[in-house]
This record gives structure tokens, C-alpha cells and sequence, in this order.
């Protein structure tokens, strides 16, 4: 099964995420959009793992100690930059660090799981893209509330025809 690490984003920051989504979609028609559901800031994606390896992971993410937080979602950006992006996305004004340690924490506690070569980069991604998109909207900054992160999630991630289907595997909550 396909697994990932992720922390949720309450409805009322979601809506407003949707809503800059229906904005760009406009823009740029032919980017594969998140879907609603699935709005979100991706952890650590573990990538394909054996149904055996699953409760030892549920116990290894169980230990990790950290402390609730605030976020603040803020500047759109893009990856792998901004000049020919392939994901765009909305960063963090506030709480980026902390994400970064919970990140951290999870990578220590799920070793030899989809390593990364590049450094974490907390976002929420907006969508995919393969040709030229509005250079304009880079460095705009998105307005939201902040919002506290009380707990991180095992995500389990289902391809279908029309888009990856989410579903939490099991909560695990911030002291």
C-alpha cells in the first residue's frame, strides 16, 4: 500500500485554498488540480509498503514526541523553481521550522523509506503542471488564517483514473 505522512488542513483554510485553485484554474486550464479532499501538507511520503511493515511503522510514528504548533500558509512558489515549475504551491509564513522537526522526527522513525535527496520544504500543493504557467502569481502572497497542528496523519493513497483517493491509516496526536 501507498503511504505518506501529512498533517490536515482545517475546512475554513481549505475553502480558501480551493478558492485561489478555481482562481489559477482559470489561468492555466490544462494543470492537473488537487482536489478539494486531498488539500494537504505532505510529511514524508513512504512510498509502497508491505501490509507486514505497516503496525511497526503505526508504532514508530507513535513515539515521536512534539509539540503542538501554529501554522500560517503564505507565498505562492514552485518546484523545482519558478521559472519552469512542474508542482506549484502555497508555502508557510509561520510554522515552516516546526514542520521541518516533525519531518525530521518521522524520517528518523521510518528509515529506508522513500529517502529524499532534496531538503524538506513544507507546502501545500496547489497543482501539477508541464508547460508554461502564469510567472505572475510566484512570490503573491496567499491570506489565510493561522491554524494549530495538534496532530500528524498515516496517510494510505489509492491511484485511480481520476486522481489519488486519501485515506488516514491512523492519527497521531502532538503533546
Amino acid at each position: 500500500m501507498r503511504l505518506f505522512t501529512a498533517v490536515e488542513i482545517p475546512v475554513n483554510i481549505r475553502k480558501k485554498v480551493q478558492d485561489l485553485i478555481d482562481k489559477y484554474r482559470k489561468v492555466e486550464p490544462c494543470a492537473k488540480y488537487v482536489a478539494y479532499e486531498n488539500i494537504h501538507i505532505t510529511l514524508k511520503f513512504l512510498g509502497d509498503v508491505g501490509e507486514k511493515k505497516v503496525d511497526n511503522i503505526i508504532e514508530e510514528l507513535g513515539k515521536i514526541k512534539n509539540k503542538k504548533f501554529e501554522c500560517r500558509l503564505g507565498k505562492i512558489g514552485g518546484f523545482p523553481n519558478t521559472v519552469h515549475p512542474k508542482v506549484v504551491w502555497v508555502g508557510l509564513k509561520e510554522g515552516a521550522d516546526n514542520l521541518v522537526n516533525l519531518y525530521f522526527g518521522i524520517d528518523k522513525a521510518t528509515p529506508g523509506f522513500s529517502e529524499e535527496l532534496k531538503p524538506y520544504h513544507p507546502h501545500v500543493t496547489l497543482f501539477r503542471c508541464d508547460g508554461i504557467v502564469d510567472k505572475s502569481i510566484f512570490g503573491e502572497q496567499f491570506e489565510s488564517d493561522s491554524f494549530k497542528v495538534e496532530n500528524f496523519l498515516l496517510m494510505k493513497s489509492v491511484l485511480t483514473p481520476k486522481g489519488p483517493v486519501y485515506s488516514v491509516v491512523k492519527s497521531f496526536k502532538l503533546a
